[in-house]
């Protein structure tokens, strides 16, 4: 066991050098002694070479080390005019090996060194306030009298190990030239350790902890056990059974590494994405997980779905400001570890940020892209800058970019298509979704609403010829006209009348939500069809326009004394949470939302809902369906067995200057689409033949 056996460098370096493989652990796995002495010291740089420091421990190695627990200015001063601040900082410094690093195994480790006497730490005091101690040297000793120095500028800490650009000199006893410089080394650093340097003081750490203090982090194992439950990385928790459409569906993925699961709002995409990315886990030694969600409150609930399964999980969006930094040191970590599993969050919008992107690049590709909502990729702006995932996982009840077949096949290609479906009239029949009856509300314009509608429908058919949508049109004029067109619908001010006249019969069973009418959000999901879309503008006035509606349904349910909670992009994400919370616990019976709460938002407590505004894009109505479809036991175990929608629907006779067949037909679609899962199918089914003959032309019916 010596050290002339291994082929050692004169210098090591990061950029060059893997340095705990090339040099930490083979150098400790034939060493008996270490002396080192640093400014800093964590832990968790046990970990980073632990396999060089279980041969080292079953060598009977002993480890001397010297550190300073002073790392601001604030903390000098403290020590020097107090030995107790003194206690209190270096109780801080090992509470942070535990809260920083995010791993209890390599405090427990350390617990287990310094009981056994295989380790020995001191630490430095500053006597007065010239200086602190921030040497950096390093020896090794083998069993034949051989030594190695090291002297440069890394600290003992995981990220000198594994992230910084950091190089050091290495000199060797069997080396006449070499041997100068460690026996130098050796005598700094025996002068350390027997006090006698003298600006510093070097104190055992027992005199300046409590007794009890590392007692925190005693454990019953081993350490050969505590070595063997680091080492080994098939250990993954898996929190939940999957059902057997789950289990399928990881299999089909699982052929190519690549596609799309189209699954029902409430069938579990989220824990369906989470097995899979487990099975990953326990075949690969490394893995760099990326999930991208729409929006901040999904990609928190993803935390709170997936905060078991790992100790450190990195959120880069808006509220975390120094995300690009944890980026790119996890990025480090993962490129030049021998196992690795790490995990990052992130907003679309982060995502495909400059400061993402650069970050992301260093992979090469190497990383498992999982998309959430993955039809958000499909806008002209986003498919030009697709990344390029080695593995890619996409999610979504309705993968379709509606209206826009060419972006759904250049998503389709990308993701690798379809490649699993389960569909809500198979969860329902399945249990694994509640039923539900379905109640269509049948709405008539005003007059002015019948004016404006003529008017806008009229500049349309002199433009295209008909009056029917072309859904998405690439002219921005016909696109503004059809948006305009379509807001007389959605505002439709008889629907604040029924409201009015039925909402105290509904909102008193609670567990109510009320989806208002849209903000500019729908504009927005028009304009990222068009080959030119610029997302940021969005005209403000209109904006205001669009809320009038739930303002005014906040005043209907105010005047009756309902508490209710808003859901809205006008909240902050902490409203916004604060609001589905209220809604859980019942301090509210009803939540007032608009679109943005389609997507991913978890509430199954939702029983009941009233769809007062609904677009055309089959997506919307889907997604809102799943989500009061979904399953919930209440806190006294009792199931919610069923849910009721209230749609809702606005027809108009048509008179002999104007057709609403157009507008009656888009919505007795939605009527339809409603209707065919329905309890009272056979009821509805009659009631839609009824409408057709009264709303329709002769001969027309719902789906030609």
């Amino acid at each position: 066991m010596s050290f002339k056996d291994l082929e050692i460098t004169i210098k090591y370096s990061s950029i060059n050098n893997d340095i705990i493989n090339d040099f930490y652990v083979p150098t400790l796995n034939k060493s008996k002694k270490y002396d080192r002495a640093v400014g800093y010291f964590s832990s968790a740089a046990l970990l980073g070479y632990i396999q060089g420091l279980r041969k080292f421990v079953l060598n009977d190695g002993v480890m001397r080390l010297i550190i300073s627990p002073v790392l601001t200015i604030e903390d000098l001063n403290a020590v020097i005019e107090s030995r107790e601040n003194l206690t209190k900082i270096t109780e801080n410094m090992f509470e942070n090996f535990l809260i920083d690093e995010g791993s209890i195994k390599s405090s427990q480790i350390l617990f287990y060194l310094l009981k056994k006497g295989v380790l020995e730490i001191k630490i430095a005091e500053p006597v007065n306030e010239k200086g602190i101690f921030h040497d950096k040297i390093g020896i090794f000793y083998d069993n034949n009298g051989n030594k190695i120095s090291m002297i440069g500028s890394n600290n003992e800490t995981l990220s000198a190990l594994k992230l910084n650009t950091e190089s050091f000199m290495i000199f060797k006893s069997w080396d006449k030239l070499g041997n100068m410089y460690v026996e130098e080394n050796i005598k700094d650093f025996e002068n350390y350790w027997e006090n006698k340097m003298n600006n510093v003081k070097f104190t055992n750490i027992n005199e300046i902890l409590p007794a009890d203090f590392l007692n925190k982090f005693k454990t019953n194992d081993s350490i050969d056990e505590l070595f063997d439950s680091i080492l080994d990385e098939d250990k993954i928790p898996n929190r939940f059974k999957p059902r057997d459409y789950q289990i399928e569906a990881a299999e089909r993925w699982l052929i190519d590494k690549r596609g799309i699961l189209e699954m029902a709002t409430g069938t579990g995409k989220t824990k369906t994405a989470i097995y899979i990315n487990n099975i990953l886990r326990t075949s690969c030694n490394k893995l760099f997980t990326i999930v991208v969600l729409p929006d901040i409150t999904l990609l928190n609930q993803w935390g709170n779905e997936m905060k078991d399964e790992y100790s450190k999980i990195l959120k880069c969006y808006s509220k975390n400001p120094g995300w690009e930094i944890q980026l790119k040191d996890e990025i480090g970590l993962y490129k030049y570890s021998e196992k690795q599993q790490s995990l990052v969050l992130v907003t679309i919008q982060s995502f495909y940020s400059d400061k993402f992107r650069r970050q992301l690049d260093k992979l090469k590709g190497d990383y498992f892209l999982i998309a959430d909502e993955m039809h958000r990729f499909g806008t002209y702006n986003k498919v030009r800058s697709l990344p390029n995932p080695n593995m890619i996982l996409g999610l979504s009840a309705t993968p379709e970019v509606y209206g826009n077949k060419e972006l759904t096949r250049v998503l389709y290609d990308f993701f690798g298509g379809v490649i699993f479906k389960y569909d809500l009239e198979k969860a329902i029949k399945n249990r694994y979704l509640v039923n539900y009856s379905y109640h269509p509300i049948i709405v008539d314009l005003t007059d002015s609403e019948v004016e404006s509608y003529k008017e806008i429908t009229h500049k349309i058919v002199k433009m295209i010829g008909s009056d029917e949508d072309v859904e998405f049109s690439n002219d921005p004029i016909i696109s503004s006209l059809l948006f305009k067109r379509a807001r007389v619908i959605y505002g439709a001010m008889n629907k604040l009348v029924i409201l009015d006249n039925i909402i105290d019969e509904i909102e008193k069973k609670g567990n109510l939500v009320i989806y208002s009418g849209i903000t500019s959000e729908k504009e927005v999901e028009i304009n990222q069809t068009l080959k030119n879309d610029d997302l940021r503008y969005q005209d403000k006035q209109e904006d205001e326009i669009f809320m009038k509606q739930i303002d005014s349904v906040g005043k209907i349910l105010s005047k009756r004394n309902i508490r209710f909670s808003r859901y809205t992009s006008k909240e902050s994400e902490e409203e916004r949470i604060s609001s589905i919370k209220a809604f859980k616990d019942k301090t509210y019976s009803t939540l007032l939302a608009i679109r943005c709460l389609d997507e991913g938002v978890d509430i199954p407590s939702i029983e009941r809902a009233i769809i007062m505004a609904s677009s055309t894009n089959p997506r919307e109505f889907i997604q809102r369906r799943g989500r009061i479809l979904r399953k919930h036991y209440d806190e006294n175990g009792k199931a919610k067995e069923k849910a009721e929608i209230y749609d809702f629907i606005v027809l108009q006779e048509n008179d002999n200057n104007t057709d609403f067949t157009s507008l009656n037909r888009k919505e007795l679609q939605r009527f339809y689409e409603f209707s065919q899962l329905a309890e009272n199918k056979d009821e509805l089914n009659y009631k839609l033949e009824r409408f057709e003959k009264l709303y329709l032309r002769e001969g027309v019916k719902v789906y030609d």
